[in-house]
Protein backbone atom coordinates (compact mmCIF):
# COMPACT_ATOMS: atom_id res chain seq x y z
CA UNK A 1 0.00 0.00 0.00
CA UNK A 2 1.16 3.50 -0.70
CA UNK A 3 2.21 5.76 2.11
CA UNK A 4 2.12 9.35 0.90
CA UNK A 5 0.92 10.97 4.07
CA UNK A 6 -2.15 13.12 4.70
CA UNK A 7 -1.75 16.39 6.58
CA UNK A 8 -3.18 19.73 7.51
CA UNK A 9 -2.48 22.43 4.93
CA UNK A 10 0.78 23.62 6.50
CA UNK A 11 2.10 20.09 6.86
CA UNK A 12 1.07 19.33 3.27
CA UNK A 13 3.05 22.32 2.03
CA UNK A 14 6.09 21.08 3.94
CA UNK A 15 5.62 17.52 2.75
CA UNK A 16 5.45 16.14 6.29
CA UNK A 17 3.01 13.67 7.83
CA UNK A 18 -0.07 15.07 9.51
CA UNK A 19 -1.01 14.37 13.12
CA UNK A 20 -3.03 11.49 14.46
CA UNK A 21 -6.64 12.37 15.23
CA UNK A 22 -8.95 11.01 17.92
CA UNK A 23 -12.08 10.47 15.83
CA UNK A 24 -15.51 9.64 17.13
CA UNK A 25 -16.48 6.02 16.57
CA UNK A 26 -18.83 5.48 13.66
CA UNK A 27 -21.36 2.79 14.66
CA UNK A 28 -23.20 1.00 11.89
CA UNK A 29 -21.84 2.79 8.83
CA UNK A 30 -18.67 3.68 6.93
CA UNK A 31 -17.28 7.10 7.87
CA UNK A 32 -16.78 8.32 4.30
CA UNK A 33 -16.17 11.97 5.13
CA UNK A 34 -13.74 11.07 7.91
CA UNK A 35 -11.80 8.87 5.49
CA UNK A 36 -11.43 11.87 3.18
CA UNK A 37 -10.09 14.26 5.80
CA UNK A 38 -8.76 12.64 8.99
CA UNK A 39 -5.96 10.33 10.17
CA UNK A 40 -7.92 8.53 12.86
CA UNK A 41 -5.85 7.00 15.64
CA UNK A 42 -8.03 3.87 15.67
CA UNK A 43 -8.82 1.77 12.61
CA UNK A 44 -12.32 1.03 13.93
CA UNK A 45 -13.30 4.71 13.73
CA UNK A 46 -13.62 4.40 9.94
CA UNK A 47 -16.33 1.73 10.24
CA UNK A 48 -15.13 -0.31 7.27
CA UNK A 49 -15.95 -3.75 8.70
CA UNK A 50 -18.88 -5.25 10.58
CA UNK A 51 -16.52 -6.34 13.35
CA UNK A 52 -14.13 -3.76 14.80
CA UNK A 53 -11.63 -6.54 15.56
CA UNK A 54 -11.78 -8.50 12.30
CA UNK A 55 -10.71 -6.77 9.07
CA UNK A 56 -10.34 -10.11 7.28
CA UNK A 57 -14.00 -10.65 6.39
CA UNK A 58 -17.47 -9.05 6.34
CA UNK A 59 -16.70 -5.62 4.91
CA UNK A 60 -19.55 -3.13 5.12
CA UNK A 61 -21.27 -2.42 1.82
CA UNK A 62 -20.07 -1.47 -0.76
CA UNK A 63 -16.78 -3.12 0.22
CA UNK A 64 -15.73 -6.29 -1.60
CA UNK A 65 -12.78 -8.65 -1.32
CA UNK A 66 -10.34 -8.95 -4.21
CA UNK A 67 -7.42 -11.20 -5.08
CA UNK A 68 -4.18 -10.80 -7.00
CA UNK A 69 -2.76 -13.65 -9.06
CA UNK A 70 0.58 -13.22 -7.28
CA UNK A 71 1.13 -10.83 -4.40
CA UNK A 72 4.20 -9.03 -3.10
CA UNK A 73 6.32 -11.09 -0.76
CA UNK A 74 6.37 -9.77 2.82
CA UNK A 75 8.05 -12.32 5.08
CA UNK A 76 5.52 -15.01 4.07
CA UNK A 77 2.61 -12.91 5.35
CA UNK A 78 -0.86 -13.75 4.11
CA UNK A 79 -2.80 -10.68 2.97
CA UNK A 80 -6.55 -10.08 2.96
CA UNK A 81 -7.51 -7.37 0.45
CA UNK A 82 -10.67 -5.28 0.10
CA UNK A 83 -11.77 -2.35 -2.03
CA UNK A 84 -14.45 0.24 -1.12
CA UNK A 85 -15.91 2.53 -3.81
CA UNK A 86 -18.39 5.11 -2.44
CA UNK A 87 -19.55 6.40 -5.83
CA UNK A 88 -18.29 6.62 -9.38
CA UNK A 89 -16.41 3.89 -11.23
CA UNK A 90 -12.89 2.53 -11.52
CA UNK A 91 -11.44 3.41 -14.92
CA UNK A 92 -9.69 0.53 -16.69
CA UNK A 93 -6.08 1.08 -17.81
CA UNK A 94 -4.36 -1.49 -20.05
CA UNK A 95 -0.92 -1.38 -18.38
CA UNK A 96 -0.89 1.15 -15.54
CA UNK A 97 -2.74 0.97 -12.23
CA UNK A 98 -6.48 1.56 -12.59
CA UNK A 99 -7.82 5.08 -12.00
CA UNK A 100 -9.99 5.11 -8.86
CA UNK A 101 -12.56 7.79 -7.98
CA UNK A 102 -12.02 10.12 -5.03
CA UNK A 103 -13.15 8.48 -1.81
CA UNK A 104 -11.99 4.99 -2.80
CA UNK A 105 -10.31 2.93 -0.08
CA UNK A 106 -8.03 -0.10 -0.45
CA UNK A 107 -7.50 -2.23 2.65
CA UNK A 108 -4.80 -4.84 3.16
CA UNK A 109 -4.36 -6.84 6.38
CA UNK A 110 -1.10 -8.72 7.02
CA UNK A 111 -1.23 -12.04 8.87
CA UNK A 112 2.11 -13.64 9.68
CA UNK A 113 2.33 -17.47 9.93
CA UNK A 114 4.58 -19.35 12.32
CA UNK A 115 5.99 -21.40 9.45
CA UNK A 116 6.27 -21.26 5.67
CA UNK A 117 4.59 -24.64 5.59
CA UNK A 118 0.86 -24.81 4.90
CA UNK A 119 -1.49 -25.05 7.86
CA UNK A 120 0.59 -23.29 10.50
CA UNK A 121 -1.04 -20.93 12.98
CA UNK A 122 -0.74 -17.21 12.34
CA UNK A 123 -0.78 -13.76 13.92
CA UNK A 124 -2.55 -10.66 12.61
CA UNK A 125 0.07 -7.88 12.58
CA UNK A 126 -1.09 -4.79 10.69
CA UNK A 127 -3.75 -3.31 8.42
CA UNK A 128 -2.87 -0.69 5.82
CA UNK A 129 -5.33 1.71 4.25
CA UNK A 130 -4.78 3.40 0.90
CA UNK A 131 -7.25 6.25 0.48
CA UNK A 132 -7.88 8.28 -2.67
CA UNK A 133 -8.30 11.79 -1.27
CA UNK A 134 -8.73 15.04 -3.17
CA UNK A 135 -4.98 15.57 -3.52
CA UNK A 136 -4.16 11.97 -4.40
CA UNK A 137 -3.55 8.64 -2.71
CA UNK A 138 -2.49 8.60 0.94
CA UNK A 139 -1.62 5.65 3.15
CA UNK A 140 -2.27 4.92 6.82
CA UNK A 141 -0.68 1.87 8.53
CA UNK A 142 -2.35 0.45 11.65
CA UNK A 143 -0.73 -2.04 14.06
CA UNK A 144 -2.91 -4.46 16.02
CA UNK A 145 -2.64 -4.58 19.80
CA UNK A 146 -1.74 -7.77 21.65
CA UNK A 147 -5.38 -8.74 22.22
CA UNK A 148 -6.32 -8.10 18.55
CA UNK A 149 -9.21 -5.89 19.62
CA UNK A 150 -8.00 -2.69 17.96
CA UNK A 151 -5.39 -1.43 15.50
CA UNK A 152 -3.64 1.90 16.07
CA UNK A 153 -2.02 4.31 13.62
CA UNK A 154 1.81 4.36 13.54
CA UNK A 155 2.98 7.32 11.45
CA UNK A 156 6.69 6.59 11.90
CA UNK A 157 6.49 2.83 11.40
CA UNK A 158 7.24 0.11 13.92
CA UNK A 159 9.64 -2.82 14.28
CA UNK A 160 8.07 -5.96 15.77
CA UNK A 161 10.22 -8.90 16.82
CA UNK A 162 8.89 -12.16 15.37
CA UNK A 163 9.89 -15.80 15.03
CA UNK A 164 9.21 -18.10 12.11
CA UNK A 165 10.26 -21.56 10.97
CA UNK A 166 11.40 -21.57 7.33
CA UNK A 167 11.98 -25.02 5.85
CA UNK A 168 12.55 -26.42 9.33
CA UNK A 169 14.98 -23.71 10.44
CA UNK A 170 13.96 -21.25 13.15
CA UNK A 171 14.35 -17.57 12.27
CA UNK A 172 14.20 -14.55 14.58
CA UNK A 173 13.70 -11.25 12.78
CA UNK A 174 12.16 -7.79 13.07
CA UNK A 175 9.01 -7.39 11.00
CA UNK A 176 8.91 -3.76 9.88
CA UNK A 177 5.70 -1.77 9.55
CA UNK A 178 6.62 0.94 7.00
CA UNK A 179 7.52 4.52 7.76
CA UNK A 180 6.80 7.54 5.56
CA UNK A 181 10.10 7.29 3.70
CA UNK A 182 9.83 3.51 3.27
CA UNK A 183 6.45 3.74 1.61
CA UNK A 184 7.45 6.48 -0.80
CA UNK A 185 10.40 4.38 -1.93
CA UNK A 186 8.10 1.81 -3.51
CA UNK A 187 4.97 3.73 -4.43
CA UNK A 188 6.22 6.98 -5.90
CA UNK A 189 6.50 7.24 -9.69
CA UNK A 190 7.68 10.33 -11.54
CA UNK A 191 5.42 11.17 -14.50
CA UNK A 192 5.59 14.35 -16.59
CA UNK A 193 7.96 15.94 -14.05
CA UNK A 194 5.54 15.26 -11.19
CA UNK A 195 5.81 12.73 -8.37
CA UNK A 196 2.70 10.59 -8.21
CA UNK A 197 1.79 8.02 -5.58
CA UNK A 198 0.04 5.00 -7.06
CA UNK A 199 -1.16 1.52 -6.03
CA UNK A 200 1.04 -1.39 -7.07
CA UNK A 201 -1.16 -4.44 -7.56
CA UNK A 202 -4.32 -2.83 -8.96
CA UNK A 203 -3.42 -3.46 -12.60
CA UNK A 204 -5.35 -5.51 -15.13
CA UNK A 205 -2.70 -8.22 -15.45
CA UNK A 206 -2.71 -8.85 -11.68
CA UNK A 207 -6.50 -8.83 -11.33
CA UNK A 208 -7.32 -10.84 -14.46
CA UNK A 209 -8.07 -14.14 -12.75
CA UNK A 210 -11.06 -16.24 -11.72
CA UNK A 211 -12.70 -15.84 -8.32
CA UNK A 212 -15.83 -17.22 -6.66
CA UNK A 213 -18.69 -14.75 -7.05
CA UNK A 214 -21.90 -15.76 -5.23
CA UNK A 215 -21.01 -19.42 -5.57
CA UNK A 216 -20.06 -19.11 -9.25
CA UNK A 217 -16.54 -19.10 -10.68
CA UNK A 218 -16.15 -15.92 -12.69
CA UNK A 219 -13.43 -13.65 -14.04
CA UNK A 220 -12.72 -11.01 -11.40
CA UNK A 221 -12.59 -8.07 -13.84
CA UNK A 222 -15.87 -9.15 -15.42
CA UNK A 223 -17.39 -9.44 -11.95
CA UNK A 224 -16.35 -5.87 -11.18
CA UNK A 225 -17.85 -4.65 -14.45
CA UNK A 226 -21.16 -6.44 -13.84
CA UNK A 227 -21.28 -4.97 -10.32
CA UNK A 228 -21.00 -1.47 -11.81
CA UNK A 229 -17.53 -0.89 -10.35
CA UNK A 230 -15.37 -0.94 -13.49
CA UNK A 231 -15.61 1.11 -16.69
CA UNK A 232 -13.77 0.60 -19.97
CA UNK A 233 -13.03 -3.14 -19.74
CA UNK A 234 -12.34 -4.56 -23.25
CA UNK A 235 -14.96 -6.92 -24.64
CA UNK A 236 -12.48 -9.71 -25.41
CA UNK A 237 -10.84 -10.69 -22.12
CA UNK A 238 -8.83 -13.38 -23.88
CA UNK A 239 -6.62 -10.61 -25.27
CA UNK A 240 -5.66 -9.37 -21.80
CA UNK A 241 -2.46 -10.50 -20.11
CA UNK A 242 -3.02 -12.72 -17.10
CA UNK A 243 -0.14 -13.25 -14.70
CA UNK A 244 -0.16 -16.80 -13.32
CA UNK A 245 0.16 -17.70 -9.68
CA UNK A 246 3.92 -17.93 -9.23
CA UNK A 247 3.80 -21.34 -7.53
CA UNK A 248 1.50 -23.00 -10.10
CA UNK A 249 3.84 -25.58 -11.66
CA UNK A 250 1.27 -26.29 -14.41
CA UNK A 251 1.95 -22.84 -15.94
CA UNK A 252 4.91 -21.83 -18.06
CA UNK A 253 8.10 -21.29 -16.05
CA UNK A 254 8.92 -18.02 -17.80
CA UNK A 255 5.46 -16.57 -17.19
CA UNK A 256 5.60 -17.45 -13.50
CA UNK A 257 9.08 -15.95 -13.07
CA UNK A 258 8.28 -12.77 -14.99
CA UNK A 259 5.01 -12.39 -13.09
CA UNK A 260 6.83 -12.67 -9.76
CA UNK A 261 9.37 -10.03 -10.80
CA UNK A 262 6.57 -7.78 -12.05
CA UNK A 263 4.62 -7.63 -8.79
CA UNK A 264 7.69 -7.56 -6.54
CA UNK A 265 10.08 -5.38 -8.55
CA UNK A 266 8.51 -3.47 -11.44
CA UNK A 267 6.97 -0.70 -9.30
CA UNK A 268 10.58 0.50 -8.85
CA UNK A 269 12.09 -0.96 -12.01
CA UNK A 270 9.90 1.00 -14.40
CA UNK A 271 10.42 4.35 -16.15
CA UNK A 272 9.95 7.00 -13.45
CA UNK A 273 10.26 4.50 -10.61
CA UNK A 274 12.81 4.52 -7.82
CA UNK A 275 14.95 1.99 -9.67
CA UNK A 276 14.62 3.53 -13.12
CA UNK A 277 18.19 4.83 -13.05
CA UNK A 278 19.36 1.21 -13.22
CA UNK A 279 17.99 0.93 -16.76
CA UNK A 280 16.44 -2.45 -15.93
CA UNK A 281 12.67 -2.60 -16.35
CA UNK A 282 10.80 -5.66 -15.13
CA UNK A 283 7.18 -5.23 -16.23
CA UNK A 284 5.54 -8.51 -17.28
CA UNK A 285 4.69 -7.28 -20.76
CA UNK A 286 8.30 -6.55 -21.75
CA UNK A 287 10.17 -8.92 -24.05
CA UNK A 288 12.20 -11.14 -21.70
CA UNK A 289 15.35 -11.55 -23.81
CA UNK A 290 16.29 -7.88 -24.14
CA UNK A 291 19.01 -5.83 -22.46
CA UNK A 292 16.57 -3.56 -20.58
CA UNK A 293 15.02 -6.66 -19.00
CA UNK A 294 18.39 -7.52 -17.44
CA UNK A 295 19.96 -9.74 -20.09
CA UNK A 296 23.76 -9.22 -20.11
CA UNK A 297 23.22 -5.90 -18.35
CA UNK A 298 25.66 -4.50 -15.81
CA UNK A 299 23.98 -3.19 -12.65
CA UNK A 300 24.05 0.50 -11.89
CA UNK A 301 25.46 1.42 -8.48
CA UNK A 302 26.24 -2.12 -7.25
CA UNK A 303 29.70 -3.67 -7.19
CA UNK A 304 28.67 -7.30 -7.54
CA UNK A 305 28.81 -8.20 -3.85
CA UNK A 306 31.03 -10.85 -2.29
CA UNK A 307 30.79 -13.00 -5.42
CA UNK A 308 31.87 -10.16 -7.72
CA UNK A 309 29.02 -10.80 -10.15
CA UNK A 310 28.89 -8.64 -13.25
CA UNK A 311 25.52 -9.02 -14.99
CA UNK A 312 21.89 -8.94 -13.82
CA UNK A 313 21.09 -12.02 -15.93
CA UNK A 314 23.50 -14.30 -17.74
CA UNK A 315 21.19 -16.55 -19.78
CA UNK A 316 21.71 -20.19 -18.79
CA UNK A 317 23.78 -19.36 -15.70
CA UNK A 318 21.75 -18.44 -12.62
CA UNK A 319 24.69 -18.85 -10.24
CA UNK A 320 26.52 -16.01 -11.98
CA UNK A 321 23.42 -13.79 -12.33
CA UNK A 322 22.79 -10.90 -9.96
CA UNK A 323 18.99 -11.00 -9.74
CA UNK A 324 18.68 -14.26 -7.71
CA UNK A 325 21.85 -13.39 -5.79
CA UNK A 326 20.46 -10.04 -4.64
CA UNK A 327 17.14 -11.72 -3.80
CA UNK A 328 19.12 -13.86 -1.32
CA UNK A 329 20.84 -10.94 0.45
CA UNK A 330 19.47 -9.52 3.70
CA UNK A 331 19.98 -6.07 5.16
CA UNK A 332 19.91 -7.62 8.64
CA UNK A 333 23.05 -9.58 7.70
CA UNK A 334 24.92 -6.48 6.52
CA UNK A 335 23.69 -6.36 2.94
CA UNK A 336 21.47 -3.28 3.10
CA UNK A 337 22.75 -1.96 -0.23
CA UNK A 338 22.56 -5.29 -2.04
CA UNK A 339 19.19 -6.65 -0.82
CA UNK A 340 16.46 -6.68 -3.44
CA UNK A 341 13.71 -5.77 -3.02
CA UNK A 342 15.30 -3.34 -0.54
CA UNK A 343 12.22 -3.08 1.71
CA UNK A 344 9.24 -5.09 2.97
CA UNK A 345 11.15 -8.28 3.69
CA UNK A 346 13.48 -9.54 6.40
CA UNK A 347 13.46 -13.18 5.34
CA UNK A 348 14.42 -14.79 2.04
CA UNK A 349 11.63 -16.07 -0.17
CA UNK A 350 13.50 -19.31 -0.76
CA UNK A 351 10.93 -20.84 -3.12
CA UNK A 352 10.84 -17.75 -5.34
CA UNK A 353 14.64 -17.53 -5.49
CA UNK A 354 14.66 -21.09 -6.76
CA UNK A 355 11.97 -20.20 -9.33
CA UNK A 356 14.05 -17.33 -10.73
CA UNK A 357 17.15 -19.54 -10.84
CA UNK A 358 15.25 -22.23 -12.76
CA UNK A 359 14.02 -19.64 -15.24
CA UNK A 360 17.49 -18.21 -15.88
CA UNK A 361 19.01 -21.70 -16.17
CA UNK A 362 16.31 -22.66 -18.69
CA UNK A 363 17.45 -19.90 -21.09
CA UNK A 364 19.82 -20.83 -23.92
CA UNK A 365 23.30 -19.97 -22.72
CA UNK A 366 24.61 -16.62 -23.93
CA UNK A 367 28.09 -15.20 -23.50
CA UNK A 368 27.92 -11.69 -22.04
CA UNK A 369 31.60 -10.72 -22.07
CA UNK A 370 31.28 -8.38 -25.07
CA UNK A 371 27.96 -6.90 -24.02
CA UNK A 372 26.53 -4.76 -21.25
CA UNK A 373 26.32 -1.07 -20.51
Amino acid sequence: MACQWPAKEQAKAQGEPGPEVNCAANPGDIAWQTLLTENCNRLSDFGLFESTSNPRENPRSPGIAFKLATGLFTDYAHKDRFVFIPEGKIIYQPLAAFDFPIGSVLVKTFVLPESNQAGSSSDMIETRLLIRREHGWIGLPYVWNDTKTEAYLVLTGKAIEKQMTVDGVGKVFEYQVPSVADCKTCHLVRTNELNKTTPIGLKARHLNRNIMDNGEEKNQLLSWQEAGLLQGLPDDLSQLASIPIWGDASRELQDRAKGYLDINCSHCHTPGGKGSESGMYLEYWRTPDLFDHGICKRPGGFNGGDKGLVYDIIPGDAEQSLIPYRMSLLASEGDAKGQMPPLARHLNHVEAIELIKQWIDSMPYQECAEQGN
